[in-house]
């Protein structure tokens, strides 16, 4: 006699897998391998075995989404700097419905949901990535999740590559010769980023050997690094991002290195500060709004529909030109 199906738990047992991993499957995580997601679905065929959809209604009751941001993290100090422009983005997806939207820290997530706490209807990460136990929580739960400009499932990010590739082709229209790039190697997009600026070298200054300067902190950067790339035929210099720019701004003041005619200075992001620095930071505005708006659409979905796919999209910032190019 084949044994009775009824939860995910039961189902769980006969195919030898954790509860967990029934759930990612029926939300179509694209970490399930191909195997383990066919005898999952053909077993759940098998013993007609259907979880309960949620389809609900999201303009009949309030929802509770979550903004979860890095632990107190001195790398990420222009997070909340941007919470209107998120705030704003997430409540035009949720237009119509009525939502509370609140902002707490991974740890404090963690402690919550060690309590036992009610989390809410949706997470979304603010530049960062949930660890592997939250992750995991939230998936048993059932409570959705996306990751905001870190490129791991669902996510919706920046597209890096278009962005250093938009710089370097406007260094390349003003004359540069050879951009370096200043690399903050600790830093989660660091890799992409990285990528990024050989790509942009290769389009826009194919007979260049790229120069790459690595930072463990970005407050190494000081006017003997500078002179150094100065000393190496560089003309420009694409920071990481606009906190590495402004600290690059403060070394030339103190080495006597004129911007931008000794050397220009690159951002990305676009931070409140790098908008009032002298002479204005030429930098990539990060699309923060539409970015926010397109997850929390998605999150809206999924939270009415349980059978959303996964997303995976990056957006292209805007260049911002200033005096430092």
């Amino acid at each position: 006699m084949s044994p009775t199906v009824r939860t995910i738990e039961d189902l769980a047992r006969l195919v030898e897998v954790s509860p967990s991993t029934i759930s990612r499957v029926f939300n179509n995580d694209p970490r399930i391998s191909t195997k383990t997601r066919k005898k999952v679905l053909d077993l759940a065929r098998e013993h007609d075995f259907t979880p309960v959809q949620r389809k609900r209604s999201v303009s009949n009751r309030e929802l509770r989404i979550l903004l979860v941001t890095p632990s107190l993290n001195p790398q990420t100090p222009h997070i909340m700097d941007e919470a209107m422009m998120l705030f704003d983005g997430l409540s035009n997806a949720f237009t119509g419905a009525r939502r509370i939207l609140e902002v707490m820290n991974s740890d404090e997530l963690m402690e919550n949901m060690r309590g036992g706490r009610h989390i809410g209807d949706g997470v979304v990460s603010v530049f960062h990535k949930l660890g592997d136990i939250i992750r995991e929580k939230l998936e048993k739960a059932g409570i959705p999740y996306i990751h905001l400009n870190r490129t791991i499932v669902p996510y919706v990010a920046s597209n890096d590559y278009k962005g250093f590739s938009m710089i370097a082709a406007h260094l390349a229209q003003r004359g540069y010769k050879k951009p370096a790039f200043v690399d903050f190697g600790l830093h989660p997009r660091s890799v992409e980023r990285r990528a990024a600026y050989m790509s942009g070298m290769i389009q826009n200054f194919p007979d260049i050997q790229p120069y790459i300067v690595k930072l463990p902190q970005p407050d190494m950067i000081d006017s003997a690094l500078l002179r150094t790339c100065i000393n190496q035929d560089c003309d420009a210099l694409m920071c990481f991002n606009d906190e590495t720019a402004l600290r690059a701004y403060a070394a030339c003041t103190e080495g006597g290195i004129r911007i931008p005619e000794d050397l220009a200075i690159t951002g990305y992001d676009d931070v409140p500060a790098a908008r009032l620095s002298t002479p204005r930071l030429t930098t990539v505005k990060l699309p923060i709004y539409h970015v926010s708006q397109l997850a929390g659409r998605w999150l809206r979905d999924v939270i009415r529909d349980r059978d959303t796919p996964p997303i995976s999209l990056e957006v292209t910032g805007e260049l911002i030109v200033g005096g430092s190019t």
